[in-house]
Parts: C-alpha cells; structure tokens; sequence
C-alpha cells in the first residue's frame, strides 16, 4: 500500500533482476560485476548494493555507465581493458566473485568477457539474450559455474501456477515468481530502489504504440 503505482510497476522487471542476483548465490563483501547497464541490470546494480556487494558495471554505453555511478556503483567502465584493471585493483589480482550478464546481444563477448573477470571458481549468471559459444578453456582452467536465470523465478512458464495459483511451499521453494515480486515492493517501499533514474520518458496508455516506434528508432 505504501507504493505507488508508477513505482509499483518496476516490480515484474525488479524481479528479474533479483532471481538473477539470488542464482549467481552472492554474499556480503563480494566483487560482483554487472555486464548490461539496461533496466536490469541497473536493477542489479542496486539490488546487490542492498545486500553488500561491491559492484562494478559495464556497458559501451558512456550515458548508462553514468546513470550506474550516479546509484551508487563502485566502477562503471564502457572499456573492456579498463574494466579488467578496475577488478585487478579492486579485488588484488583475485578476480571478480561473480558476473551477472543482463546484455542483450547475439554476440558472444558478453559471457566470454565474464569468464575473463571471474575468479577461480567464479560464478557467472546468463540474463539476457546472449550468443552463448563459450570459451571452454577458460571456463575449464577457472572451474567455473555458468549458470541461466529464467525470468521472475520458480513459477515462472508453469500453467498451474500462473493460472491456476497453485503456490509451492515455502519450505521446499522458499522464492517463488510471486514472492520475489513481493520482495521487491519491500524494498521499494523502503526506499532501496530508485526507479525515476530509470525512465527516460512517460506517455498517455494511449500513445503507447507511438512511444514504443519512437524508440526503436532511436535504438534499433
């Protein structure tokens, strides 16, 4: 009740952030590197401050990495060789903890990108639509656990849930689709989101089909 409803409608792609940062197991202290500064990994970014993460992020876009400093990110980089020095200086040579990939490319450099960053026995959690020929050397000598996150969590494509509302236990699925949503209104409401950063226009309902043409246009 304490949210309002523009806010309150960041919550479906918070949690898609939030799945990703729970399957990538992070905890207090760690390195976490975001690759995509779009809205879910801006998302990430924040969400990983909450728990006590040191992020960094990366994007080849100047303006996303700007938005990223501005909520609070350790480093954001648009520069590859950069951000490797970034997480040589950060961690004293150990490697990133983990590596969450919200780009949305065909190309492969993303999660091989990750890959480089990581530690020894890093984690890396596939988000966006990446191409996915991954570096098996890398991955080998690291030891690495690539992993996929599937949207808003366990719930999610399953008929009987989403229709239906048959829940799972807690107990045996303690973050569901529904409650990583619910999660995420809490912070919200706490003020640990700050989701105006994130909108870069506001249209009538009405104006919707014009508003989304506009942006394929401007970001084909």
């Amino acid at each position: 009740d304490s949210v309002n409803l523009k806010d309150a409608a960041f919550a479906p792609v918070s949690a898609i952030a939030m799945q990703a940062i729970r399957r990538s197991k992070v905890s207090i202290g760690e390195t976490v590197v975001v690759i995509g500064l779009g809205l879910i990994g801006l998302l990430c970014c924040q969400i990983l401050q909450r728990v006590g993460c040191r992020v960094v992020g990366y994007d080849p876009d100047t303006k996303r990495c700007e938005i990223a400093l501005a909520l609070g990110c350790k480093v954001a980089v648009e520069d590859k060789e950069a951000l490797g020095s970034e997480i040589k200086e950060l961690t004293a040579n150990l490697g990133a903890d983990s590596a969450i990939v919200c780009a949305g490319t065909p190309s492969d450099e993303p999660v091989n990108l990750s890959m480089k960053i990581a530690r020894d026995r890093g984690r890396v959690v596939v988000v966006g639509d990446v191409g996915m020929d991954i570096d098996r050397e890398e991955m080998y000598r690291k030891e690495l656990d690539i992993v996929m996150s599937r949207s808003l969590g366990p719930g999610r494509y399953d008929q009987d849930y989403e229709r239906q509302g048959r829940d799972y236990p807690p107990a045996y699925v303690r973050w569901t689709e529904a409650r990583n949503m619910a999660a995420c209104l809490e912070v919200i409401s706490e003020g640990g989101l700050d989701t105006s950063a994130l909108v870069s226009i506001e249209t009538p309902i009405d104006s919707a089909p014009k508003a989304f043409s506009e942006l394929l246009k401007n970001n084909p």
